[in-house]
């Protein structure tokens, strides 16, 4: 597996972070709606960012609705010409917190104690208490609160707008995937990536991760 060279603290200075956390809250007043529960930083921004790197933003919606949100974040992202903003992980409460508790792997462990919250602070902290095994290695990141147990309820008019975004813009996001992984191939293979879509999650699983898994973490 290729080497993987990350920034260290002190070599990158803060004005990069600063301006490139700058991007994700602008971005992220975009999607300001009642369905979009949670928005923050995740990736290289949120350890030591260098000027190349992309901004990484995690979204969290509500039950069922995470496609229209897709459909608004892409649109956002296109009309503030924001293509420094990648929607990197993408998923549903539900699929979140499946996600959180069930989590073993000290790499995405890491990553979530680092993510920086924009909207919806106290919610990320509780799926972060929600895991046994981020509770155990970082007790001072996890918040004691409970999750709430209802969400607002989708009806069947609102399955039929989530059918119907899923229906358009998963294909495109998959023929794009596709493309992208193709060149990076031929150029940079570890930044090629898994695509993993469903009806309750959208996310991009970079064969760096794996490189660094390997690396710090011996697996």
């Amino acid at each position: 597996m290729q080497t993987v060279v990350l920034a260290k603290p002190g070599e990158v200075h803060e004005s990069v972070r600063l301006a490139k956390i700058d991007d994700a809250l602008k971005f992220s007043s975009l999607l300001k709606t009642p369905a979009v529960l949670f928005a923050g930083v995740t990736g290289s921004v949120s350890y030591v960012p260098r000027e190349e790197d992309d901004v990484d933003m995690f979204i969290i919606s509500q039950e069922n609705q995470l496609w229209r949100c897709m459909f608004r974040a892409y649109l956002a992202r296109f009309l503030a010409r924001t293509k420094e903003v990648c929607l990197s992980l993408n998923m549903d409460v539900g699929y979140a917190k499946s996600m959180f508790a069930s989590m073993n792997d000290p790499l995405k462990a890491s990553d979530s104690v680092h993510v920086i919250p924009v909207i919806g602070a106290d919610l990320y902290g509780s799926l972060l208490g929600s895991s046994g095994f981020i509770s155990e290695r970082y007790p001072e990141k996890a918040n004691a609160g409970t999750i709430p147990d209802k969400f607002l309820r989708t009806g069947l008019f609102g399955m039929a707008l989530e059918a119907g975004a899923f229906l358009v813009l998963a294909p495109v996001v998959l023929m794009k995937a596709m493309i992208v992984n193709w060149k990076r191939a031929h150029t940079d293979p570890v930044m090629t990536y898994r695509l993993v879509l469903g009806r309750h999650c959208l996310y991009f699983d970079n064969l760096r991760y794996r490189a660094i898994r390997e690396q710090y973490y011996g697996e």
